[in-house]
């Protein structure tokens, strides 16, 4: 028989009740099982990169200074140091801790939005902490009379410079963001994290990150490097937890390394965070 406009069908209000949005039941992910390593892997770590870097970096600065002009051994140097720092990271949690490699990039996969975080999270930063912070804090220094960091002066030679240029944008943009981030976010911090919670994580982590861009100089000149850093380091933390993924955190240090390079080629500079 065929069925009237009018008829009321139990089985169809049924299956709209329960199977409606307002009744379905929200998927929601299970936090992230903790990582295998801690605090101490994160310095043993550190210690056994400090050793490759030495070493193994020494040696290959040697023999560029045989094929290579003086004025690109020192962009080399470091592309060569924080190659070698992510690639001591990795390898020691390989033989460590065998399959949890991965773990160092965070928990999940990154996706399309992850992209436009880290690259624009990069602009912010410059805008906010270098443009902001950074401008104020040279003022303040230059009041009383302090000195500024040198490492603004070593950076804008080697950008202005035709030949170290491609060097300092490849060890900025790239390699800076891929070593650094493996050991500060992807290791040291989750191990604190582990150990002491996300907050002490995050803030320790931070520290210890401004701490290790202290350059030789006064102390005034290194009070300026270390609080325009810091932030930073807070913030790139802070996201990857949000995050978790480790890509977040690359891209908007080397987004915001490049812009640096791009302020130093172009003008005065403000406290640089490469």
């Amino acid at each position: 028989m065929p069925r009237r406009p009018d008829d009321h069908d139990d089985r169809d209000g049924q299956d709209d009740h329960v199977g409606g949005a307002g009744n379905r039941p929200v998927a929601v992910d299970p936090p992230p099982a903790p990582v295998p390593w801690g605090v101490l892997d994160a310095v043993a770590a550190l210690i056994a990169a400090l050793v490759v870097i030495v070493l193994a970096g020494g040696a290959a600065v040697e023999l560029l200074r045989q094929v290579t002009p003086t004025d690109l051994i020192d962009p080399l140097a470091l592309v060569v140091s924080l190659l070698l720092l992510g690639a001591s990271v990795l390898a020691y949690v390989r033989l460590r801790y065998p399959g949890a490699v991965t773990r160092l990039f965070g928990s999940r996969r990154p996706n399309r939005r992850d992209v436009a975080l880290g690259v624009g999270g990069g602009v912010v930063a410059v805008v906010v902490i270098t443009l902001g912070l950074g401008t104020l804090l040279e003022l303040t220094a230059r009041l009383f009379g302090g000195e500024l960091p040198t490492v603004q002066q070593d950076l804008r030679r080697l950008a202005s410079d035709t030949g170290s240029a491609p060097l300092l944008l490849f060890s900025a943009a790239v390699c800076a963001p891929l070593g650094e981030e493996l050991f500060f976010r992807g290791m040291l911090y989750q191990g604190l994290q582990r150990r002491w919670g996300t907050s002490v994580g995050v803030v320790v982590s931070a520290l210890v990150f401004a701490l290790s861009h202290a350059q030789q100089g006064s102390l005034l000149a290194n009070a300026v490097v270390v609080v325009v850093i810091l932030p930073l380091g807070l913030f790139l933390a802070w996201i990857f937890q949000r995050r978790q993924s480790l890509l977040v955190p690359i891209l908007v240090h080397g987004t915001y390394n490049l812009i640096q390079v791009v302020l130093l080629v172009a003008g005065p500079g403000a406290p640089s965070g490469i």
